[in-house]
This record gives C-alpha cells, sequence and structure tokens, in this order.
C-alpha cells in the first residue's frame, strides 16, 4: 500500500496537481481520478503477487464492470480494494483520504488494512487477534446511557434528525467526514488520529448504502476492537448482503438494539 501510494497517488495530490481530464464523474456526486484507477491497478498486481490464486474485486472495477461483484462468492481468497477513498477530499487536494484493503477467505472477513498516504499511518486487524496502530491495541469505548454516546449518521439519518425533536433529547448525532476510512478509525481511537483532531464515537449508523470496499475492513477492526456490528433487521453482515440493507456499528448488543430502536423512531418521525 505504501509503495502504491508514493508512486500512484501522492503524485496527484495538492492542489492544481490534477488536470481536468484527470478527474472525471463515474455517478452522481461521485467521482473518480487517475489516481483511483492507477492505483487499483498496481495495487491489484502486487497483492496477487503476495497471494497467487486470488481473485480481486476494487471499487473502480466494480465501477466499470458490477458483474465482479461474483468474485466475493468465490471459495479462493479474495482481495478487496478502495484504492482512494475520500476521492472528493483528494481531488480538492484535503487531506480526509486514505486507501483500504481487506481479505476475505471463504467469504469471511479475515485481515483488513486502512492506510493514510499523508502520514503513513496504518491500522492493521486480523481475525482473532485484534486490531493495532503502530503496536497500539485499539479498543472501542464501552456502552453507556444512550444520551452520553455520541455517533456518526448518514446522510439520510442526519436529514431525519434535523426534522426531528428527538435530537434535542441526545448528543448522538455526528456528521460523517465523508471518507469510511475516518469514520471507522473514529469508532477506534481515543485521541487525535491521521492529522485530524475529533473525539472517538460510540457507534456507526448508516441506513442505506454499503459496500465491501468501504466496510469489510472497517466492520473487521471494530470487531476486533470489541464492537457488535449488524444489518438494521438483525442479520450478519455479509460480504453479499444487498448493498440497501443499511448497517449500525454499536460498543454491544444491547446498545446495538438501544441505538436501532431510536433510529427507528426517528425516521418514522421525519
Amino acid at each position: 500500500m505504501r509503495e502504491t501510494a508514493v508512486n500512484k497517488v501522492m503524485p496527484y495530490f495538492g492542489f492544481g496537481k490534477l488536470k481536468a481530464e484527470e478527474i472525471q464523474a463515474k455517478a452522481a456526486g461521485e467521482l473518480v481520478t487517475i489516481a483511483d484507477t492507477s492505483a487499483e491497478q498496481a495495487l491489484s498486481k502486487r497483492l496477487l503477487d503476495v497471494l497467487p490464486g486470488a481473485l480481486v474485486i476494487g471499487e473502480e472495477a466494480y465501477a466499470k464492470d458490477p458483474s465482479v461483484i461474483i468474485n466475493l462468492a468465490s471459495d479462493s481468497p479474495v482481495w478487496i480494494i478502495d484504492p482512494v477513498d475520500g476521492t472528493s477530499a483528494f481531488a480538492k487536494g484535503e487531506p480526509r483520504f486514505g486507501m483500504i484493503v481487506a481479505l476475505a477467505v471463504k467469504q469471511e472477513i479475515v485481515a483488513g488494512w486502512i492506510y493514510n498516504p499523508v502520514t503513513d499511518q496504518i491500522a492493521v486487524a486480523e481475525k482473532g487477534a485484534g486490531v493495532y496502530f503502530h503496536g497500539e491495541r485499539l479498543k472501542t469505548l464501552p456502552a453507556t446511557d444512550m444520551r452520553n454516546m455520541r455517533g456518526l449518521f448518514g446522510y439520510k439519518l442526519i436529514d431525519a434528525c434535523k426534522k426531528s425533536s428527538l435530537v434535542k433529547d441526545s448528543e448522538l448525532i455526528v456528521e460523517p467526514t465523508g471518507a469510511a476510512c475516518f469514520d471507522y478509525l473514529r469508532l477506534l481511537f481515543d485521541k487525535p488520529h491521521f492529522g485530524r483532531d475529533e473525539s472517538q464515537i460510540h457507534c456507526r449508523a448508516l441506513s442505506d448504502f454499503t459496500s465491501p470496499w468501504d466496510d469489510a475492513a472497517g466492520i473487521l477492526m471494530h470487531r476486533e476492537a470489541g464492537g457488535y456490528a449488524d444489518h438494521w433487521d438483525g442479520a450478519a453482515y455479509d460480504l453479499q448482503s444487498p448493498h440497501d440493507k443499511g448497517l449500525l456499528l454499536a460498543p454491544d448488543h444491547e446498545s446495538w438494539l438501544s441505538i436501532r430502536d431510536w433510529c427507528g423512531t426517528l425516521l418514522r418521525k421525519s
């Protein structure tokens, strides 16, 4: 990841570094740059060198050919790549972006990496072995009364909050950063991280879209840090789950249920 960042990502980072023709819109509100595509290609090749016989699914490959999602159903090892998470910020020359890699074996997430090319810092998780940041083992915050917890809400829930009188009864609401890598790490750090001076949060609530390149590594890290993550209907997160099932991460199952019920009331009243 570091090698790819040095050669394929950072040369394009900074105000004015990207030419207009090197930035394209791939969907409504979503950008892709030459850094995204070249980094995904280079990282895919290097990861296959590390694990011959594996498959790869990257965000940009999926954008061009959604049928590659079938790779997630394979019994072969699968590398899952987000080459530049936070492309909009990257394209503006803002340092709110990172690289995400996860490894799945027989459809189970077994390892994950979140790397910040700007600060050269990385968080690493392995199933059953914990999640670490440069030698420091990370833990989620313990559950507490809901009014004392803080959480990152997806944009649909943020909109519901603005319409609801329930918001004044809770300090739960925090705006997302726009980069999944930073949002997941905010569940794990109790001090400034990756160059951002932000306090740790208890939960993350996405009421609609999820994707394996955004979420697989982060979910593994959260679980390895002691947290609980499921879809809103209580079904366990699965790499093949429909992308519109939403996702809720909380310190434990009891707090997960409380937050889910509160969010359900919030959405019904919005």
